[in-house]
């Protein structure tokens, strides 16, 4: 009895060994394969060809670089857009205080509808065309409208 319970014994040694023995050889052979995968995954095929991890690294960055430059063209673009109307607002600014000063009723004119103002900013030729209007209704002058000789009923 005493030498059955240790030859059971020696043979849950032996069978626990060869188990631990088996494992072991599978984890090799899983590592070597991993191994191998990552070495593939990193290492370049051939010399024109880079390699899997070389090509993401790529993507990835001409990513990253599209993104910060776009966001760098945006930020500038927004500068440049504030410079822009900020240098607009002071033209108006400054031609409406030439305009006042030159004809105080179109300086009013201009300060009353902003969008005159920036008719005339755009065309210098609509201020004159202002003070002529201007004139004329100061002077009691009644424009005449002739009728179109090119007008027809088309009968």
């Amino acid at each position: 009895m005493v030498l059955t319970a240790i030859l059971a014994g020696f043979l849950v040694l032996l069978g626990n060994s060869l188990l631990i023995l088996l494992i072991y050889r599978r984890y090799q052979v899983e590592k070597r394969a991993a191994i191998a995968l990552v070495k593939l995954y990193f290492a370049a095929p051939d010399d024109k060809t880079p390699s899997e991890f070389a090509q993401l690294v790529q993507t990835i960055g001409g990513v990253f670089a599209s993104q910060v430059l776009q966001a760098f063209k945006s930020s500038s673009m927004g500068s440049a857009s504030v410079a822009s109307k900020n240098e607009s607002r002071a033209e108006l600014a400054l031609m409406q205080d030439a305009a006042t000063q030159a004809n105080p009723a179109i300086g009013m004119l201009l300060n009353q509808f902003p969008q005159l103002a920036k008719l005339a900013m755009k065309n210098p030729a609509a201020q004159t065309l202002l003070a002529n209007i201007l004139n004329r209704g100061s002077t009691g002058e009644k424009r005449v409208s002739s009728p179109s000789s090119k007008m027809t009923l088309g009968f």
